[in-house]
């Protein structure tokens, strides 16, 4: 019975030093006899606390603890020339965790890294390259821009002539109560490879510091990069709201661009980001565009012979409006894949030319809408020769010129007005129920394709040589 006392006791010990003490036991003579009250003494266990603070300084902070620790929060590091922007560790989520605080009755060793940024790049725009470079502006900012040469040592007011930066030494802009840059078809010349940073900072610094967007106005930066043929690295674009016409050729032949900056506006306006990178022909990456409603032409010709792009980004908007994704993707002849288009209302012109020249697609995407407009698909597909496979289309009511020309040119695509050899899946308008026409929807929809040259007709099956794209 002793022995089994002993063992129950050693179970409970182990169950308790993996959360809080350590146990230890009093001892029982071997062959000793008689009733035996044993007492359980405990030792606190003490928790290591490690920090990282990445180049920067710390006081008052606890580098242990135990279960019996009164709750403490982490004090705030400090480092020159830098803000914190929080920690990451020991049971947080991401790294941007300002205060963290310890609860009492907690456990475990933990360790905490600070997370810094930089106040000079992330208040201002950097320009830089790999060797001497040039960067002047015509004035049509309606505030101020100042400039630095010396790492944000001094700041002298901007007035666009030339400024001169080398491999080493980046210049910096920032602005203050700027709602306009070019105003609008003003062109900056830069012949470096690198623009980083919040692009916003040229509006209003001290705005963008404390977290908020600077108002901008129409036309803000229009045609900002045009032509910079050396800008591999663009600035980011964080404003949520966008203004007539403020993207509009911002980066419009910018040859050796590769990647799109982030463009996070969910609130668009009329021709935002019309052309914004027409002609980039090494843009490999498009940027998110997290907009669920759209605006009036907001990204006709968007990327426009963007010859190497092979992946469209996301398209989440159900809102369209006229015009929205025309020529979108005109020329992307090394596009391989369409992105999905959600929206079951469509509007005039929304899709038209959408695909237009895309000659390695090679399979539409589902078109949902079941409300159509007037030549809501004109020529979507234009000179799609790849192109093999029909989209099932399922609106019952037609609209005026709805789907004018529509595969005009897919020389791959095949369809027949019989089922014979090859041509063996239907095909008909709409693909189920009962459809009502409109003024000559139909028009040129499969002209020069490689099967049967005709128009069709409503509620008529015709037949192709694929599956049609549910």
């Amino acid at each position: 019975m002793k022995v089994i006392r002993r063992l129950i006791l050693s179970v409970i010990t182990i169950v308790l030093l993996s959360t809080v003490s350590v146990f230890a036991a009093d001892s029982v003579i071997n062959n000793s006899t008689g009733n035996k009250t044993l007492k359980a003494k405990w030792n606190v266990i003490d928790y290591s606390i490690t920090y990282n603070l990445n180049g920067g300084s710390i006081s008052g902070q606890k580098t242990s603890y135990t279960v019996k620790t009164d709750t403490f929060t982490l004090p705030t590091p400090t480092r020159s020339g830098y803000t914190f922007t929080g920690w990451s560790g020991t049971g947080l989520t991401g790294s941007s965790n300002k205060t963290v605080t310890v609860a009492k009755g907690s456990t475990g060793n933990r360790s905490y890294t600070a997370n810094w940024k930089n106040l000079l790049e992330s208040s201002a725009l950097k320009f830089s390259s790999d060797a001497n470079f040039i960067l002047r502006a015509p004035k049509q900012w309606n505030g101020t821009l100042e400039y630095s040469i010396n790492n944000g040592s001094t700041w002298t007011t901007w007035d666009g002539s030339q400024l001169s930066g080398t491999a080493t030494q980046p210049i910096y802009l920032r602005g203050t109560g700027n709602s306009t840059i070019t105003g609008g078809g003003y062109i900056w010349t830069f012949t470096g490879k690198y623009c980083t940073g919040n692009i916003e900072n040229l509006l209003d610094y001290q705005t963008v510091a404390n977290d908020k967007h600077p108002v901008m106005g129409k036309y803000c930066y229009q045609s900002m990069f045009r032509n910079c043929k050396f800008l591999t690295t663009a600035p980011d674009l964080l404003a949520t709201t966008l203004t007539v016409s403020c993207y509009r050729n911002m980066f419009q032949s910018c040859s050796s661009l590769t990647t799109a900056p982030t463009i996070s506006a969910t609130t668009l306006a009329l021709q935002c980001c019309c052309e914004m990178f027409d002609g980039c022909i090494s843009l490999t990456t498009a940027p998110a565009l997290p907009a669920t409603k759209l605006s009036e032409q907001c990204y006709t010709l968007m990327f426009n012979g963007c010859t190497s792009l092979k992946t469209a980004p996301a398209l989440p908007a159900t809102t369209l409006a006229d015009w929205c994704y025309r020529n979108m993707f005109k020329g992307c002849t090394s596009l391989k894949t369409a992105p999905v288009l959600p929206a079951m209302t469509l509007t005039e012109y929304c899709y038209a030319n959408m695909f237009e020249g895309c000659t390695s697609l090679t399979t539409p995407p589902a078109l949902p809408a079941k409300t159509l407009a007037e030549r809501c698909y004109d020529d979507m597909f234009l000179n799609c020769t790849k192109l093999t496979t029909v989209p099932a289309l399922p609106a019952t009511t037609l609209a005026d010129w709805c789907y004018y020309y529509m595969f005009n040119g897919c020389k791959s695509l095949k369809m027949s007005t019989t089922q014979t050899g090859e041509y063996k899946y239907a095909y008909r308008i709409p693909m189920t129920g009962s459809g009502t026409t409109a003024a000559e929807p139909f028009i040129g929809m499969f002209h020069n394709t490689g099967g049967v040259q005709f128009d069709p007709k409503i509620n008529t099956t015709y037949y192709t040589t694929n599956p049609p794209v549910q």
